[in-house]
């Protein structure tokens, strides 16, 4: 059997647009006055990567407050996963508590 590795699930999962099985699912139950908590991002990494359902969210969902639970640190301009691995990806967040 050859390893075809995570592009044939990711291309699946459509990930890079804004009709991908993970948004779709979301946007279809938000509601007037709703707010999203995203969950379970470590447990799906590296197949779905937090960046690209935010920005794809984000280009569907302008109603709604975002709050993504990550599992690791975020240093006002990246996120570091398990905080070990650097993410350089561009993020509109904040932190809800500051440590």
């Amino acid at each position: 059997m050859r390893k075809m590795g995570l592009k044939p699930i990711k291309n699946t999962l459509r990930l890079t647009q804004k009709n991908d099985l993970v948004v779709e699912y979301i946007r279809k139950r938000v509601a007037a006055n709703d707010i999203v908590f995203l969950t379970g991002v470590g447990k799906v990494w590296p197949i779905i990567r937090s960046h690209t359902v935010l920005n794809v969210l984000h280009s569907v969902i302008d109603n709604a407050p975002l709050i993504m639970f990550y599992p690791g640190t975020y240093s006002g301009q990246d996120l570091h996963l398990f905080e070990e691995i650097s993410d350089q990806n561009y993020y509109r967040a904040f932190k809800l508590i500051e440590r």
